[in-house]
């Protein structure tokens, strides 16, 4: 039964086939400035990395390198705080100048090694180590798949591939970072929400209480009112003792003086509810100023 097999499979096999028995001594090369860092594009397999350095030596007497490559950038230190990119994928033109006033440095991380690779299959090298096409890709022919040398259409059409890549990986960066601000922003909006929400619920409750007290100040005061005509009425038929008036409007006034107690601290809540009310309308309104600035 046949199968399709998959591009990892082919990759396999023909790493497998082209795998040296015997590695000669190497020699380290001293990195060309128009190299480091130039993507490196192998047929079959794709952009697999940037160039770091090789090592040069002779198999079957064929000059051959083992290439290192990985992720390189180039940065510049300016201001004591500020850290800028260089050049990131590629040496540009003029960085050197800007190296003259900041305080560069340099990241590098090895992915791997592309193992003998004939140097004449490295079909642009004069090319880039020139520095005639030094923002281009260098086309490492790894498996021998291309018949002949890349045209100068087929190297562009690679160098903007590469540039669409690193513009996309730019806005994905940016978006990333505007994702982030608009996150922070909703979890603020939330927590101001939600603040909101629960003085919403305090002035409420104080609402509902201020509103029992007038009720409850209003039945006394209808129940005290019926009582002091009564009394009137029983002062004028001369029905009543003074000790039973005096106690009588004792009562009422012990009455009055508790509710109005209750009076006050429903007031002094609601005070205390109006200053928070001032305080968080404060916080919200700073919020907002500082928002702006940081969007201007």
């Amino acid at each position: 039964m046949s199968r399709i097999i998959t591009r990892e499979e082919i990759l396999r096999e023909l790493r497998r086939r082209r795998e040296p028995v015997r590695l000669p001594p190497t020699r380290i090369v001293p990195v060309p400035s128009t190299l480091l860092g130039v993507w490196i594009y192998v047929p079959g397999e794709g952009l697999i990395g940037q160039y770091l350095g090789h090592h040069e030596y002779t198999l079957d007497g064929e000059q051959v390198w083992d290439i290192d490559y990985g992720i390189y950038a180039l940065y510049a230190r300016v201001a004591e705080r500020l850290v800028v990119p260089v050049a990131a994928g590629v040496i540009v033109p003029g960085a050197e100048e800007l190296l003259r006033y900041g305080a560069p440095y340099e990241f590098v991380h090895r992915l791997g090694t592309l193992r003998a690779v004939p140097r004449r299959r490295i079909w642009n090298l004069e090319l880039v180590e020139s520095g005639r096409e030094q923002a281009t890709i260098l086309v490492v022919d790894l498996h021998e798949l291309m018949p002949e040398p890349p045209t100068a259409d087929v190297v562009d059409y690679l160098v903007r591939t590469r540039t669409r890549l690193r513009v996309t990986s730019r806005l994905y960066a940016e978006l990333a970072r505007a994702y982030e601000d608009l996150r922070v922003e909703r979890d603020r909006a939330m927590a101001q929400a939600r603040a909101a929400l629960s003085l919403v619920a305090r002035w409420r409750t104080t609402v509902a209480t201020l509103s029992s007290v007038v009720m409850e100040l209003e039945s006394n005061m209808e129940r005290m009112a019926h009582r002091l005509h009564q009394l009137t009425d029983r002062v004028r038929r001369r029905d009543v003792t003074i000790e039973a008036l005096q106690g009588e409007l004792e009562e009422m006034q012990a009455t009055l003086a508790a509710v109005m107690e209750r009076y006050r601290e429903v007031r002094r809540e609601v005070e205390r509810a109006a200053e928070e009310v001032e305080r968080r309308g404060g916080e919200v309104e700073r919020g907002a100023g500082g928002a702006a600035g940081g969007q201007g």
